[in-house]
């Protein structure tokens, strides 16, 4: 395949797909040549780094370097379209309230997010604020947020919802934590 061919057929795959997951990796060590100013920041091996995307290099050993390590999924393509073909807010929060999420740690959820939600606001001390919103992004990613009373405290579960392909992330610890309830 020419390169003009082989970019032509990427654009076009592009545009079908959803997202991509990325994942981002950081070693802290001489053999990375990094700036002895970011070696001194964070330690021998990384050992000041703290931090949930922070693990051991071997976890069997207490003296292990560390690393950095992060995965994201992003939404890619154009997704523009939707808003002209009826994807509206609503329909966003229709999406994140149906969505039986897969949670990082946890598995997939017993629950789509509406009905976790409901079970958590049978805790003491948890009710509804203001509720269920959303809004447009960027070319149809929506934000969707849902707005709740933790006792006296305001609180926000955040999710991010790409139009047409009808995918769900949650994008905040509140929105994780209100992904996923367990069969139990």
């Amino acid at each position: 395949m020419e390169p003009s061919q082989q970019r032509a057929f990427l654009i076009k795959a592009i545009r079908y797909l959803r997202s991509a997951t990325i994942e981002i990796v950081s070693y802290f060590n001489g053999a990375w040549k990094q700036p002895a100013s970011v070696l001194s920041s964070v330690g021998s091996l990384g050992g000041r780094l703290i931090g949930p995307q922070v693990s051991k290099v071997d976890p069997e050993f207490e003296d292990s370097e560390k690393c950095i390590s992060a995965v994201f999924e992003l939404p890619v393509g154009d997704h523009s379209s939707y808003r002209s073909q009826g994807y509206s807010e609503a329909a966003a929060v229709e999406a994140v309230k149906a969505a039986v999420l897969t949670v990082r740690g946890r598995g997939k959820s017993a629950e789509p997010v509406d009905k976790v939600i409901e079970w958590f606001l049978g805790v003491p001390g948890l009710k509804v604020k203001d509720g269920w919103s959303a809004r447009e992004l960027k070319d149809g990613v929506y934000e969707v947020v849902f707005s709740y009373l933790d006792g006296d405290s305001p609180s926000l579960a955040k999710w991010t919802v790409v139009a047409g392909s009808g995918q769900v992330m949650y994008e905040n610890r509140n929105a994780k934590i209100m992904s996923y309830l367990s069969e139990d």
